[in-house]
């Protein structure tokens, strides 16, 4: 939202006058289209002041002339009974009653003006509030996240473990199946040979055996 200064507040003032609209915060800031209520009730309350200090610096003329001036003059007219002071008095009297009636319509203004700073501040201490909440609410699901996280992350590491001892036990099992692999083949050899020697020598014993029949045969 853009900056409101006192000058834009100043200027907003003069344009709603011109138009003969009442001035209030809530008439300034939609002629404005922007800033905060308290920024401009801050500056509204310079433009009045400084509006109030330049009549007091204005030539006094009879429509100024302050309420208990009136009276005195009004007290005396009466007393003397000088028929042209009463002219003079009663003009002043309609000025006074419209200033109050002007005083009393800028301070209904200015209570409106207050209510609405005072709805604005409990409007913004809720958002406050809902937003402190809603702080609160995404740490705590953060928090839990974390933990999840961790609690994952421990899940996994102790997996690995578990996969890397397996993985040792299993290369371990497999070293063993070949060796014993290798053992087998080396006795399945020292087999081979030893049936190969038998197979020769059966060989051997059947080709003197036969000899020795022949020979039987012979001398028979």
């Amino acid at each position: 939202m853009a900056h409101v200064t006192l000058e834009d507040v100043k200027i907003a003032v003069g344009q709603l006058e011109s138009l003969g609209s009442s001035v209030s915060v809530a008439s300034v800031r939609g002629h404005l289209g922007r800033g905060s209520a308290t920024t401009i009730t801050r500056h509204l309350r310079e433009v009045r002041e400084a509006k109030a200090r330049e009549r007091l610096l204005e030539p006094l003329n009879p429509d100024d002339v302050s309420p208990e001036i009136v009276e005195r003059i009004t007290a005396a007219a009466k007393a003397a009974g000088i028929e042209s002071f009463r002219a003079i008095a009663e003009p002043l009297n309609r000025k006074i009653e419209e200033a109050k009636a002007a005083l009393a319509a800028e301070r209904q203004t200015m209570q409106q003006d207050m209510a609405q700073v005072v709805a604005e501040s409990n409007d913004a201490t809720e958002r406050l509030d809902i937003l402190q909440r809603e702080t609160s609410e995404a740490i705590r699901r953060e928090a839990a996240a974390l933990a999840e996280l961790a609690s994952a992350r421990d899940q996994l590491q102790k997996l690995l473990s578990e996969r890397q001892l397996e993985r040792e036990r299993q290369t371990e099992e497999l070293s063993t199946l070949r060796q014993y692999l290798t053992e087998a083949q080396s006795e399945n050899r020292r087999v081979q040979e030893r049936v190969e020697v038998a197979i020769g020598e059966a060989a051997e014993l059947r080709g003197r055996l036969a000899a020795s029949t022949e020979r039987a045969l012979r001398g028979s």
